[in-house]
């Protein structure tokens, strides 16, 4: 590594040089990715339908609802977001360092070996094996490939970030890294507690609900918002506005999010301080918020006209407007006199679909545009495909999200109604559970423009690699090889 730098100081390294040597993990990453989404949102669309159709396949255990839900979470927040979230660490560790991405071969292994721990995960929920809590419905042994694989990809990372040339830390640097040491600690921790060695009682409750509260907050939130730092300057043309104010962001996420996790065990089983300190934690979150907001708002204003064509800033724009959305909603849902009406109702999976797919999925789909348009081919981001996927997941997350919070709300209501039979109260539900339906479809076709577009810049931008590749495996000249692998 010590070379790697003093050849970079020396010489200079160019985009290019550094996108190359990020090419095969990122790619690896991203189509393996994009795969995931299409195949979490076929899972989702499955169970939403399953949830008015419960007839639908019912010999078939392999795709009863208690299966097929949690094998679609664990693909969407493991499979799709988690891979562009690290392809966005790879990629803006290197290139913000101005150095060559250190063992590139080791990243590229930990990109293969963490699509396999999902596949593992996947097919051993659908089987029957899923471990009950939420968002960690994945067995042990697919979870240890999982951290196997994150081992190699953020070795790759952090020596490329002790070998960078460019010293300064960047704000995009301090939410990456704290994310990064944030995954293996609450793999660890949730497991052994959980499922490993699980603790008594109501306390294997709590070590679920920190498990699932950080992986939303400090691993999904995190690398969302670290990405969008990055790409914040970039739509606009000017720095972001205050370094301070991200900072004070940044602190008030990584220790509130820490002690919020209780706050999704109100009404349950436990002394009412520990929901209490859960419940203020997780008010104060809606200081990260804030200073996010603060930042994102002045930089705007400060932009360069013409530069917010940047095609990741309208993917940036309506992450950062559901991010802001769902830390309101998340508060309100706590206060004392909404908190029992929501309880056991759609309300919290409204929150859940608008965190992953409407502020993460959105911001995280940008950067990796972004990163392909750098990394692959700039065409990636001409035509169609790129707005056909905006929009289709503008209303898709936006019609999931608003079905299952008015739906969750009008359930409480119901269900709180001693006039109001218990049939009756399921029925009025079904209607928002056909909207959702109609939201994992469009979300579903956006994730197809998404695979397409990135498929499409992949071949195209290793058409001369293949090419040679062909030569020499085949014996074939290399002048018609190039045409046919373009093909």
């Amino acid at each position: 590594m010590a070379s790697t730098s003093q050849q970079s100081s020396a010489t200079g390294l160019s985009d290019e040089q550094i996108n190359r040597s990020c090419r095969a993990a990122v790619g690896i990453l991203l189509i393996g990715a994009a795969t995931w989404a299409v195949i979490g949102l076929l899972l989702g669309l499955l169970s939403s339908i399953k949830m008015h159709v419960p007839g639908l396949w019912d010999l078939c255990p392999w795709v009863s609802y208690g299966r097929v839900r949690p094998a679609f979470f664990t693909a969407i927040i493991f499979g799709f977001l988690s891979q562009i979230g690290l392809a966005s660490v790879l990629w803006m560790i290197a290139r913000l360092g101005r150095v060559l991405l250190a063992m590139p071969a080791l990243a590229v292994g930990g990109a293969v070996l963490w699509n396999v721990a999902v596949l593992v995960g996947v097919l051993q929920i659908m089987g029957g094996m899923s471990t009950g809590f939420p968002l960690m419905e994945m067995p042990r042994h697919a979870a240890s490939l999982l951290l196997g694989g994150y081992t190699l990809v953020a070795l790759s990372a952090f020596v490329t970030h002790r070998a960078r040339v460019e010293r300064n830390l960047y704000i995009s640097h301090w939410f990456l890294i704290s994310a990064l040491f944030a995954f293996p600690w609450l793999m660890s921790v949730g497991y052994m507690l959980a499922v490993v060695e699980p603790l008594r009682g109501v306390m294997q409750s709590v070590a679920g609900a920190y498990f699932a509260n950080g992986v939303l907050h400090l691993w999904i939130a995190a690398l969302a918002l670290g990405a969008a730092y990055y790409l914040l300057p970039k739509c606009a043309g000017v720095p972001t506005h205050s370094r301070q104010t991200a900072a004070f962001g940044f602190w008030a996420l990584v220790i509130c999010a820490n002690w919020s996790a209780t706050s999704q065990l109100i009404g349950g089983p436990l002394p009412r301080w520990i929901i209490s300190a859960g419940i203020s934690a997780k008010w104060l979150l809606l200081l990260s918020a804030a200073a996010y907001a603060a930042n994102y708002l002045q930089t705007t204003h400060k932009a360069k006209s013409g530069t917010q064509r940047e095609p990741a800033h309208a993917f940036v724009f309506f992450g950062s407007l559901c991010y802001c959305i769902w830390t309101l909603l998340e508060i309100l849902g706590t206060l004392p006199s909404v908190s029992p009406r929501l309880t056991f109702t759609l309300y919290h999976q409204g929150l859940l679909h608008l965190a992953l797919f409407g502020f993460a999925g959105m911001i995280l789909s940008g950067a990796a545009y972004h990163i392909s348009s750098q990394v692959f081919d700039a065409s990636i981001v001409k035509g169609g495909f790129i707005r056909g996927h905006f929009f289709l997941g503008v209303f898709g997350a936006g019609l999931i999200a608003f079905a299952y919070v008015l739906g969750g709300y009008a359930q409480g209501a119901t269900y709180n109604d001693p006039a109001v039979p218990m049939t009756d109260a399921v029925r009025g539900v079904v209607k928002f559970i056909g909207m959702a339906s109609l939201g994992y479809l469009l979300l579903l076709l956006s994730q197809l423009f998404f695979l397409t577009a990135l498929v499409r810049g992949v071949l195209g931008a290793t058409a001369q690699e293949r090419a040679a590749f062909c030569a020499w495996c085949c014996g074939v000249p290399d002048a018609g090889n190039k045409s046919r692998a373009q093909a």
